[in-house]
This record gives C-alpha cells, sequence and structure tokens, in this order.
C-alpha cells in the first residue's frame, strides 16, 4: 500500500492511513501527522480532502448508532463515539493543514515569486513575528520546499543556493530552449518548464506543463 513517493518521505499511502482511521483511528491519526510532518505535497493539499473524509466518518458513526445500538446501549455508544472521534480527528487535523497550508503558500510566494529574502520584510507581509517566520521557513526547508536554502542570521535573510545556479545557467538555457514561466497549481510558485515538456514544482513536486 506505500508507494516509492512514500517510502522515500518515510510515510505511508493515504488507503492506509484512511483505512486505519476508520478501523483504528488513533493508529490512523499518528500516521496521518507523520505524513503531513514529512511530505510536502501533501502538506498542501490534503486539508480540505481530510476534513471531507471526516464528515462522512461522523456521519457514517451517527447513521449506524441505530444497528449498533442492537447490540447493547453501552457498546452502541462506544462504537459510536469512536467513529465520530476518529471523523472530527480528521476534521481537526484537516483544518490544520489547511491554515498550515496558505501560510506555506504566502511564504512561497514571496520568497520565490516576488524573491524577497529579508525575514523581517517576509515576516511583516504574512504578517507574524519574526521568530515564526524563522520557525516557519526553517520547517519548510526541512520538508524540501526550499532546496539546498538556509538561513543567514546574522544577515536575517533566507540564502537559496538555486539563485546562484539559475543566474548562472539562465542565459545558457534560454539560447538553447524556450522556456515558459508556469505558475504550479500547488504552491503557487512559478517555474521555468521547457516550452511543450511536463515537469515538476521544483518547491512542491506538482506536476507542471509548460
Amino acid at each position: 500500500m506505500t508507494s516509492k513517493t512514500d517510502e522515500k518521505s518515510g510515510s505511508h499511502s493515504w488507503p492506509l492511513i484512511i483505512f486505519l482511521l476508520i478501523i483504528f483511528w488513533p493508529v490512523g491519526v499518528f500516521f496521518l501527522v507523520r505524513k503531513l510532518r514529512t511530505d510536502k505535497k501533501a502538506s498542501l493539499s490534503s486539508g480540505r480532502k481530510m476534513m471531507i473524509w471526516g464528515w462522512i466518518i461522523v456521519g457514517g458513526g451517527l447513521i449506524s448508532s441505530g444497528a449498533l445500538m442492537e447490540d447493547g446501549w453501552v457498546s452502541g455508544i462506544f462504537g459510536t463515539l469512536f467513529y465520530v472521534a476518529a471523523g472530527l480527528a480528521l476534521i481537526y487535523f484537516g483544518k490544520k493543514s489547511s491554515i498550515r497550508a496558505e501560510k506555506y503558500k504566502k511564504y512561497i510566494d514571496l520568497i520565490v515569486n516576488k524573491k524577497l529574502r529579508s525575514i523581517g520584510t517576509i515576516a511583516s507581509a504574512i504578517p507574524t513575528a519574526s521568530n515564526v517566520a524563522i520557525s516557519d521557513i526553517e520547517d519548510m526547508i526541512k520538508k524540501g520546499f526550499f532546496e539546498d536554502a538556509y538561513i543567514n542570521y546574522s544577515a536575517d535573510e533566507i540564502v537559496l543556493i538555486t539563485d546562484e545556479v539559475q543566474d548562472q545557467n539562465l542565459s545558457i538555457t534560454n539560447q538553447k530552449v524556450k522556456m515558459n514561466v508556469i505558475p504550479c497549481n500547488g504552491c503557487g510558485a512559478n517555474n521555468k518548464v521547457v516550452k511543450g515538456q511536463v515537469g515538476n514544482c521544483q518547491y512542491c513536486g506538482s506536476l507542471i506543463s509548460g
């Protein structure tokens, strides 16, 4: 049930997580949180789906409560609460994931599209405190949103090594092939893609067509 992508990120597949949430939700929630912490693509796109599944599980638990009660009031109540709790847990984490995803997309827009590097300026644009911005950006770096990036604490800025590489190769690349700047549907970052070809977003891994 685990794909190669999931193996690389150290997380588990969505079918397995959904299955565990239905059968034994505490373990499912554990795997869910782990996936959201390690899978950058999931952390941007899964929030809404999680909330939908959460409401489905809550509704299913309430609808099946009558059948569960046939085995006894105590077991019926516990059975209903079990599924309702699983659904509410999924809704809770889905909401948190959606809020975090929107914040991550703001950081990507400011750092990648608007090319801001000053932590203070980025924090003001979010808006949030500088120490919170540093924590958020460090988390995004760990998840792989900004490859080969680091925070220069003395200069109070984020440094992207890819900036230097792109500047060195941009003129050569433009002479050889036609490049299109395409905004990613997953994270909103502008990516340079060869015209007529399909590539992956440099920041979240989503497919982008040039």
